[in-house]
């Protein structure tokens, strides 16, 4: 009778010691996998922070490039502007310095407005 007593209580301790293992077993495989997770998802953070840096750094790209050909663009009308108006501009330049050369009575004697001929 002892004799099987000892051998279900050296069965208990044999299965006590199978659970432990068990549990250790598990334990380390859930370490594992919570380590292979983080390291997956630091490598995810990464690449995205690397597609969002990339995508930023096309979009400064292009932005640039846009506002170099809008600035060009509006220097070649400010060009095309003054070009076509340019004897227009010569002749009120030539109306100022004249103006600025004669003398005020000069200019109210030929019948003149000293502040152009609506006296403004």
């Amino acid at each position: 009778m002892q004799e099987i007593v000892d051998k279900v209580l050296g069965a208990e301790r044999e299965a006590e010691k199978t659970v432990q293992e068990a549990r250790a077993r598990a334990a380390e495989i859930r370490r594992q996998a919570d380590e292979e997770s983080e390291r997956r998802l630091q490598e995810a953070r990464e690449r995205a922070q690397a597609l969002v840096q990339e995508s930023l750094t096309e979009a400064r790209a292009r932005a640039a490039g846009e506002q170099k050909q809008a600035r060009e663009e509006a220097e070649r009308r400010n060009a095309r502007f003054l070009e076509e108006r340019a004897d227009a501009l010569e002749a009120a330049v030539e109306a100022v310095v004249t103006l600025l050369m004669t003398p005020e009575q000069d200019r109210k004697s030929s019948g003149e407005h000293p502040r152009g001929a609506a006296g403004d």
